[in-house]
């Protein structure tokens, strides 16, 4: 009996720690739009009324929720279970100062990138962004003012702090691209800001982040047939040794660009799932006890 009990409660321990690593991923499209994409079909799933201005990065914040920033500057919250976001406060990165190019997480800290790629570490409890120096990686101040775009993505892995940057031109066509700075993955070191190249990668990167000892994110792909603002997207894996990429599964056109992506596992896991986890245990123990009674 000892033996069943230990495999029975295995299996639910189990399926708990299954369930951390679903095959679904949090992200926020260009219309400001949370939601989670199923890596196996491409699906986007809608999650919430939605943020409430568009924003770049996504990583994991106190409490089991998730931080953005905004294009106004703004740290948001949000709730990965009702997609529904808090105002935290300003980081003080504006359009009218430095704005935030990306965000990213590393054992527990958030760092910004302004359009300078000078870091930032970010105060998760007011917003607030202070300067850490520069990374020495290529910038943009004119990033975003079309026709001037660029992709910049910045994520942990194995306890490291890595960025991919790029900057173009895009045509009056919306897909024709003139290379202003090449794609390429550096690491920072989040305590100097200094960045070190590590190889070229692909184009247009969107968001990255780690999720289960691998690396996933979302690529663009504008072209003749589908110019911007709805280019094809990709969700893709890179290898941050060498910057390869390759695709998981396309998303389609419908989505728009994904400007941030995080694991499920990086929020909390939802109080009713605990709650059938230990329901379920109990039940195992009620049982042990039952059959002990009638021996």
């Amino acid at each position: 009996m000892r033996t069943r009990t230990t495999l029975l409660c295995a299996f639910l321990l189990g399926l708990a720690a299954a369930s951390a690593y679903a095959d679904d991923v949090y992200t926020i499209n260009g219309g400001g739009q949370f939601g989670s994409v199923n890596l196996s079909t491409g699906t986007f799933t809608p999650i919430g009324p939605g943020l409430p201005e568009g924003t770049d990065g996504l990583v994991a914040g106190p409490g089991g929720n998730l931080l953005t920033v905004g294009g106004s500057g703004n740290l948001y919250s949000i709730n990965p279970f009702t997609g529904v976001a808090t105002t935290i406060g300003n980081t003080g990165l504006t359009p009218s100062t430095e704005p935030v190019n990306s965000l990213g997480g590393l054992n527990g800290s958030v760092y910004a990138l302004d359009a300078n790629n000078s870091l930032y570490s970010v105060n998760t409890a007011t917003g607030v962004a202070t300067l850490i120096g520069s990374t020495g990686m290529p910038g943009d101040p004119g990033c975003g003012n079309f026709p001037n775009l660029c992709d910049e993505a910045m994520f942990s892995y194995n306890g490291n702090l890595y960025a991919t940057y790029d900057a173009w031109l895009v045509g009056p066509d919306g897909y024709t691209t003139t290379i202003l700075d090449n794609p390429a993955l550096w690491e920072i070191d989040p305590t100097t800001a200094a960045a070190t190249f590590v190889a070229s990668t692909g184009l247009r990167i969107l968001s990255l982040a780690e999720d289960n000892g691998s690396v996933v994110g979302f690529e663009g792909f504008p072209s003749a047939t589908n110019p911007l603002p709805n280019p094809l997207v990709e969700a893709i894996n890179l290898d941050p040794t060498n910057g390869n990429t390759s695709e998981i599964v396309s998303l389609g056109t419908d989505t728009g660009p994904m400007f941030g992506v995080a694991p499920e596992t990086a929020a909390a896991p939802e109080p009713a799932s605990l709650a059938l986890l230990g329901t379920s245990l109990a039940a195992v123990a009620a049982r042990l006890r039952y059959t002990r009674l009638r021996r």
